[in-house]
């Protein structure tokens, strides 16, 4: 939605410039803006739009990639010193008008008072405030997160140069690196971790030093941990890997599987890190730790090898899992960079043997499992890019929706909250359908209700007794096939889910049952259609409520047909009970 914002916003000012403000093509970009603001504030009494260095945030989101094809619109704002629009509730189509044609009209370098001429009564205009600047928000300065990461990194070059030429790295270069990480992490911790996700595989070495030392204080201060030793986990993160300046380099950069002879030199990175840091002045005691304990698991296996602890540090658990994770993600000459699922997979795998299952929990808090800019496929067959993390349930971000089902994509994407069991138009239109179904199947059951009351009542001993036998058992087999016909249904609705095979083999196993019975003897064939119906209830129940609150499919809907099931069985055994 603060994409869709964006665009609106910026196209309608460009078409203002061309356009009357009743053109229709002025009209359909502030109809779009006004339903994107119209959903926002229902959430929330403003709507800021910032402006930072080149980029455009909106709330508390950077939004770089939509950015860089709005350079224009930014720099016709920023050259009149507009650098904030907030939108407020209650905001109407007419200022909204206003609003595009008066920034349409900005042109040269004219001296206005923007939050005068442009403002309105639901629209301010002005600078960044300054209490904006400090918060994660639209104050997040983040031209100067960037060049802090990219100072970082010079840093991280620097000290592994210096520790391979001199033997010890320039640990006052990366000690300062460090105090500016340490106090961006402080106060802007989603960006500044959203930040390690852009990859440079050209200097993947000192990106990724750069990375696990971020990710680990994210986690340190997660855990309230800040001040000295949080940049003393920082450093120490930092320098976890500094015992590879002494491996050979056609180990390091092999594209193959390495030897065990190549492995054993490799782990040895461990043992040369611990001595190197530990002859380093300046260098807190943590980071030899971390460097030599990295690689070793809770459960006391990895390497360096027979190393007895009672425990380990939590520099060190935090800063492997960092480790872990950053590496995973990350394309080298010898892998292929694993999507985030498939590292939480690893991660959960590890749970509680390699990993604390405590601060792995809360380092999927941190990042989301589906970290924002992934492309995930919704259990409805739809793609859609990540937006937010959703913190409560890491499993169900905000996303928008850029493909359907059928893999084309979408004119107008939208957004969906997937912690939200709001219904969409594919569901709608199932629930509508099971509706019927319901309606229709709870009136064949009064029919064969009052049919099964009946022939129980009529006298055994009565030549009618029979022929009310017979039409309850061809009702009955008439219920088995509707049945059967609507579990096709349902398998031709779910197509692309399991389960979708057993659903037509539980159809065809009615229509067997349903063609058995009409040569039978009636009251053979009511105890064939009650064994029938009860092993159905028994049979779905156990196969749907894995995988079928996850579909359009609700569980009330297995219950029903499990408690439907039985009914029309007894039904069916009752003038047999009553013999």
């Amino acid at each position: 939605m603060y994409e869709e914002l964006l665009r609106r916003l910026a196209s309608g000012v460009r078409a203002a410039q061309l356009y009357a403000p009743d053109h229709p093509l002025v009209a359909r970009n502030v109809d779009g803006l006004q339903v994107a603001l119209k959903s926002l504030l229902a959430q929330q009494p403003s709507v800021v739009v910032g402006i930072v260095g080149e980029d455009l945030v909106v709330g508390e989101t950077p939004l770089p990639k939509v950015s860089g094809g709005m350079s224009e619109f930014i720099h016709r704002l920023t050259d009149h010193h507009i650098e904030r629009i907030a939108f407020e509730r209650g905001v109407t189509q007419d200022e909204l008008v206003a609003l595009m044609q008066k920034i349409s009209k900005l042109t040269g370098r004219s001296t206005i008072d923007a939050e005068k001429d442009l403002s309105s009564a639901h629209v301010r205009i002005g600078r960044l405030k300054a209490e904006d600047r400090r918060q994660d928000g639209i104050a997040s300065d983040l031209a100067a997160i960037r060049q802090l990461y990219s100072n970082a990194v010079s840093a991280a070059e620097v000290a592994w140069e210096t520790a391979a030429g001199e033997g010890m790295p320039d640990a006052p270069a990366a000690l300062q690196a460090v105090e500016g990480l340490a106090e961006a992490v402080t106060q802007n911790r989603t960006a500044l971790v959203a930040l390690t996700a852009m990859r440079n595989y050209d200097n993947y070495t000192f990106t990724h030093m750069v990375n696990v030392s971020i990710l680990t204080m994210g986690q340190a201060r997660a855990l309230g941990i800040d001040g000295r030793l949080l940049r003393e986990f920082g450093l120490s993160a930092l320098m976890h890997d500094i015992g590879k300046v002494r491996t050979p380099k056609e180990i390091l950069n092999k594209p193959d599987k390495l030897t065990d002879e190549e492995f054993t030199v490799m782990r040895r990175h461990t043992v040369d890190g611990a001595e190197i840091l530990r002859r380093t002045p300046e260098m807190p005691i943590l980071a030899p730790v971390v460097a030599f304990e990295h690689h070793l698991r809770i459960d006391g296996s990895g390497y360096p090898f027979k190393v007895k602890r009672a425990s380990l540090n939590l520099g060190t658990m935090l800063c492997s899992i960092s480790d872990v994770y950053d590496a995973m993600r990350s394309q080298r000459v010898y892998q292929q960079a694993h999507p985030t699922d498939r590292i939480l997979a690893v991660l959960k795998r590890n749970d509680g043997t390699q990993f604390d299952q405590h601060l792995v929990r809360r380092f999927v808090q941190l990042l989301g499992i589906y970290p924002p800019g992934n492309l995930v496929k919704l259990s409805s067959g739809e793609v859609a890019v990540v937006l937010h993390v959703h913190a409560p349930d890491p499993y169900r971000p905000r996303v928008k929706v850029l493909f359907g089902r059928d893999g084309v994509r979408l004119d107008l994407p939208y957004e969906r909250n997937l912690w939200e069991t709001r219904p969409e138009p594919e569901t709608r239109r199932v629930s509508e359908a099971l509706r019927t179904v319901v309606v229709a199947f709870g009136a064949l059951a009064l029919g064969f209700t009052w049919q099964a009351v009946r022939t129980a009542a009529v006298p055994t001993s009565s030549p009618e007794r029979l022929v009310a036998e017979l039409r309850l058992a061809q009702m009955a087999a008439l219920l088995l096939v509707l049945t059967a016909g609507a579990y096709i249904g349902f398998a031709a609705a779910h197509e692309n889910r399991p389960g979708v095979g057993f659903d037509v083999a539980l159809s065809i196993g009615f229509l067997l049952v349903a063609a058995v019975t009409i040569v039978r003897d009636p009251r053979q064939a009511l105890t064939i259609i009650a064994l029938g119906f009860a092993a159905h209830a028994v049979l779905d129940v156990l196969h749907r409520p894995g995988w079928l609150p996850d579909g359009l499919t609700p569980r009330w809907y297995a219950i029903g047909c499990a408690v439907y099931d039985v009914y029309v069985g007894a039904l069916c055994y009752l003038p047999i009970l009553r013999r």
